[in-house]
């Protein structure tokens, strides 16, 4: 592969970072890992669990196997090895805090072309939209 297409497939990669990152930090909001702990849970119990729907929440689940966030375990899902390590409130190597930062300037980071555009803080921006 060339320079060239290295760059190109680099910045398309770059293009869905976002949405890897979003789904890493809806995880984290709802409790996802926290909920799996140590064992395996299978999607009707996570759905029943979290209240949400099954076929939805299959599809998140498939989506966090997919970054390696979570394990498939047969008919079940678990947290990986190192992710229990760092997504469990309490470990001392925990990411959460963190991630949970991140998620909560999400909005923020989504107005971005405003505040190039007005000069305005986001901060600032994101205060008023609130009332």
């Amino acid at each position: 592969m060339s320079r060239f297409q290295q760059y190109r497939e680099s910045m398309i990669d770059l293009g869905y970072e976002f949405i890897r990152s979003r789904v890493f930090q809806t995880a984290f909001e709802l409790d996802l890992f926290e909920r799996l702990g140590d064992q395996s849970k299978t999607l009707l119990t996570l759905a029943q669990e979290m209240k949400a729907h099954w076929r939805s929440l299959e599809l998140f689940l498939h989506a966090l196997a997919a970054l390696g966030l979570i394990e498939a375990d047969g008919g079940a899902w678990r947290n990986t090895k190192h992710g229990k390590e760092i997504f469990i409130r309490g470990k001392p190597f925990y990411v959460g805090d963190l991630v949970g930062l991140h998620g909560r300037s999400f909005e923020d980071w989504g107005r971005l072309k405003e505040a190039v555009l007005s000069g305005k803080p986001l901060e600032r921006m994101t205060r008023a939209a609130r009332g």
